[in-house]
């Protein structure tokens, strides 16, 4: 697969999860007019010249436009109306660009210079694929989808909507406070960002998704149970189990600036009452939370360490990997105070089983290597038959 398919990546749920590349917001002008020949009804561009294969489709062309050095450059309203790129016809604009890189941009804004222009040019380079490779896929499905019937592709829109609303709004008003659309736009509005772009971006990308799972379902459903265990024994490093343990922690502490009057005698007293309390089947969680010195109180008990070398303090793993499974072990001393413990699992050096749990693990691995292969076929093909230019500066 391509570093830039990730419009075929391995989950099938790409494109409905929220946070993923096209459901990020970005400045956008209210004036910018959009591609929109999908979203009417109306028939795509048709294509006007066929490449030559070994072009793979890709035409550089005059489009009056070059990869900006700043950021500015992109986010205001001048150069968001530009047209990046065309597929078949139909414009890529710089505020889609912005769209499905705006988190990524974000992350770098830290970084020195010149790395952060040059990490910039890269996201920006690599949004602008996605999206070409999108729309070869949109067009295809429109394609498609109007043989089979006006009714068909509305369905796909209006789902594609319901699921915007539900997984996207929903799941920001929730996360922000917001009682109503007005607030979430009004929100949006402040940080310079359009609902509008992020619903073509995100509802596009499922119609996308939407469209290759139904291509390449029916390869998806005849992995065998001898494909499986083939996987399974042929890549053994996958399911290794290293020895690792589950336990919880209680610190009683001597003579530090938590507990200032309490001397070691009393605290290793406290701590062997503690233990002979979980060992009587006093909930160990409710002890720590109730006596606890140090922080296992944060994680609900839980020790620090699952596996040899991990464990803290240093004194705790060997009794720990001696102890058996459900047992409350004695108390360790350490240098500022004493520690109550309890293995609540144990796991042993192996090989896991090819159980039911091994096997839905290995099917969606091949669904996911599946479903990339052949993706990649699809986007292929179609690169081959497009035509796509390019603006100067950004191919």
């Amino acid at each position: 697969m391509s570093r830039h398919l990730h419009i075929v990546a391995s989950t099938l749920a790409l494109a409905v999860s929220i946070g993923c590349g096209t459901d990020r917001p970005v400045q956008a002008p209210s004036q910018v007019q959009e591609s929109t020949w999908i979203g009417d009804g109306s028939k795509p561009p048709s294509v006007a010249r066929l490449q030559k294969e070994e072009q793979g489709g890709i035409v550089r062309t005059g489009l009056d436009d070059t990869l900006p050095e700043a950021s500015s450059e992109v986010t205001n309203a001048q150069s968001a109306a530009r047209i990046l790129a065309t597929v078949n016809a139909a414009p890529i604009f710089s505020e889609e660009v912005q769209a499905t890189s705006f988190q990524f941009l974000a992350v770098i804004e830290r970084l020195p210079e010149p790395e952060r222009s040059m990490k910039r040019r890269e996201i920006l380079k690599e949004a602008l694929d996605q999206l070409v490779e999108r729309e070869l896929i949109i067009q295809d499905a429109f394609n498609r989808l109007q043989k089979a019937g006006k009714n068909t592709l509305e369905r796909l829109k209006e789902g594609a909507n319901k699921e915007f609303d539900k997984r996207w709004v929903s799941a920001i008003k929730k996360g922000n406070n917001l009682k109503s659309d007005e607030e979430l736009q009004e929100l949006l509005r402040k940080q310079g960002l359009s609902l509008e772009t992020i619903r073509r971006q995100w509802t596009r990308q499922f119609m996308a998704t939407e469209y290759l799972r139904s291509r390449i379902g029916p390869y998806l459903d005849k992995i065998s149970r001898e494909q499986m265990l083939e996987y399974y024994e042929k890549h053994p490093e996958e399911f290794k189990i290293d020895d690792a343990v589950e336990w919880q922690d209680i610190f009683i502490s001597a003579n530090t600036p938590r507990q200032p009057n309490r001397d070691r005698a009393a605290a290793h007293k406290l701590a062997e009452e503690l233990a002979a309390r979980a060992k009587s089947g006093a909930n160990f969680v409710a002890l720590c939370k109730e006596n606890d010195d140090g922080d296992s109180t944060l994680r609900n008990g839980a020790g620090i360490g699952r596996k040899r070398g991990e464990i803290q303090p240093v004194e705790i793993e060997p009794i720990l990997f001696r102890m058996p499974e459900g047992e409350v072990g004695p108390v360790v001393a350490v240098p500022n105070g004493f520690h109550v413990i309890h293995l609540v699992k144990r796991e042993y050096q192996g090989k896991r089983p090819f159980d039911e749990a091994v096997q839905k693990e290995i099917r969606n691995k091949l669904r996911g290597d599946i479903f990339g292969r052949e993706a990649k076929k699809i986007v292929t093909e179609l690169r081959r038959k497009a035509v796509i230019e390019y603006a100067r500066g950004w191919r």
